[in-house]
């Protein structure tokens, strides 16, 4: 039973903690988890992003039995990657209620691999086991402080009713985080006529996030605070979004954030004064403390109706910028000049990715600026702080977004490895796909199947494989490949 907004609830714990313990082993080791199960249901463990045998993927029915009520499994693999990685429970709607943790995976050393083999042992009993920080060795950058972060959120409602209500396509959720547009705020910002067209051709409330969520964590918290590190320490974040459908927004009070990892891979250095993160995806960042302060980590939800901090440092506290509400009437009516009367999406001429255009970018008022841009006013918050990034009040209580141009964001053209990531030479093969779905009904599909509709893809073991993959829906779908990398 946990209590995150005043009710208690069920929550699923492995020993006892939410997130689930962190899980450290070093290349090269024998991996040995045993789970057992003491739930009234079944259960599983998927190990993301993690290069193993089939039948220990997790993935219940597929590659792996389901773990009975009373039955113990044991995962059992050699660990021949590194990096920062998650595990989660692959059965029913258990990931969205605590059944998720870090997987931190170290470099070996410039010498033979030790064989010993690394044990841990998971039930879901009592055990205090919290998460931690371990060391973690890296080629690209002198880091010798580690702390990992675990992203999440939490929502009262029983995952399978918010489900249910997912599918009824109204606009229940959208009502409760207060980002419906009403014809008065419509009249009030100038967008009657985007409103009624709107409602003319059927449209819900735009937004960016479809569920509704009372509370956004860090490592099973809505804020933490008070981590020893001083002025000069280099702090390397191993990131994970645990997440069931949450973008985070991360930010940092005390300056750039240095992005040396991606999905358990090494990237060359980038500096950057915000990313996104996706649902179930992992980076590596690292962060310079300047002062003897509190600098705050804060991950923010794309929608902008909470965020969660981390506090890093002591003393006087130094806030991260706080991104402004979205302007939803700009992304109306771009939605409007995108959709036919009867809901289906026109013909735009053109086969435009994600990364050309990008929905929700049009809502960003530090972006885009124009009327309501609280950023550039400073008026985002109760207390109407206005600063940028180099003149910086330490007296502040909230630090405004700097604007437009000023803002150095992540994008995934920017991300480099630091070695030869070529295939072998040989013949490729190419698998396309078109990711479709009906937002209405919530059902995605691949080339209009679901997974249930569609058979096998046989490959040849060694064989070079290029996926295409075209987003032919209006959101972003984040992809997900069991047991192998893959080359972007």
């Amino acid at each position: 039973i946990v209590n995150y907004t005043g009710k208690n609830k069920r929550a699923i714990a492995i020993n006892g903690s939410i997130p689930a313990p962190t899980l450290t082993f070093t290349e090269g080791d024998t991996a040995e988890i045993h789970l057992h199960n003491e739930l009234k249901e079944e259960t599983s463990l998927h190990w993301h992003g993690i290069i193993l045998p089939n039948r220990f993927d997790g993935v219940p029915f597929l590659t792996t039995k389901p773990i009975h009520p009373g039955d113990t499994y044991v995962y059992k693999f050699k660990v021949v990657q590194n990096g920062t990685y998650w595990y989660h429970s692959h059965s029913a709607l258990q990931e969205q209620i605590g059944m998720y943790g870090a997987l931190i995976l170290k470099k070996r050393e410039d010498r033979e691999m030790s064989h010993t083999a690394s044990t841990n042992t998971m039930d879901h009993s009592n055990m205090d086991m919290s998460t931690h920080s371990m060391p973690m060795a890296s080629n690209n950058n002198t880091s010798s402080k580690h702390y990992n972060v675990v992203l999440s959120e939490w929502a009262d409602e029983n995952p399978i009713q918010t489900q249910r209500r997912l599918r009824t396509a109204n606009d229940w959720f959208a009502i409760k985080k207060g980002s419906t547009q009403s014809y008065s705020e419509a009249i009030k910002e100038g967008h009657l006529k985007t409103k009624m067209v709107n409602e003319w051709k059927r449209m819900k409330a735009m937004d960016v996030s479809d569920d509704w969520y009372q509370k956004f964590l860090i490592n099973g918290k809505p804020e933490i605070e008070e981590q020893p590190f001083k002025a000069g320490d280099k702090v390397r974040l191993h990131v994970v979004n645990a997440g069931a459908s949450t973008y985070f927004w991360l930010t940092f009070g005390g300056g750039k954030i240095s992005v040396v990892g991606n999905d358990g891979n090494e990237v060359m250095p980038v500096e950057v004064d915000r990313l996104i993160i996706a649902p179930a995806e992992t980076y590596d960042l690292v962060v310079t403390i300047p002062q003897n302060m509190s600098y705050e980590f804060r991950a923010t939800s794309e929608d902008r109706t909470g965020a969660s901090s981390l506090w890093l440092g002591t003393g006087m506290k130094m806030p991260a910028f706080k991104l402004p509400r979205l302007k939803y009437f700009e992304g109306m009516k771009m939605m409007n000049g995108m959709m036919n009367v009867d809901g289906t999406m026109k013909d735009m001429g053109m086969n435009m990715s994600l990364q050309q255009m990008d929905m929700n970018m049009v809502m960003y008022p530090e972006i885009t600026g124009g009327v309501g841009d609280t950023a550039a006013s400073g008026n985002n918050d109760p207390e109407k702080q206005n600063t940028n990034m180099n003149g910086m009040d330490h007296s502040m209580h909230n630090m405004s977004m700097p604007v437009g141009g000023d803002i150095v964001t992540l994008n995934y053209n920017m991300l480099k490895a630091p070695m030869k990531t070529s295939l072998p030479e040989g013949n490729t093969r190419t698998l396309r796909f078109t990711l479709t779905g009906n937002m209405n009904r919530y059902v995605w599909t691949l080339d209009n199947k679901t997974v249930t509709e569609t058979g096998r893809i046989m490959i040849n073991k060694g064989e070079n494989l290029r996926l295409v993959l075209t987003n032919n829906s209006m959101m972003r779908h984040p992809m997900h490949l069991h047991g192998h990398d893959f080359r972007v």
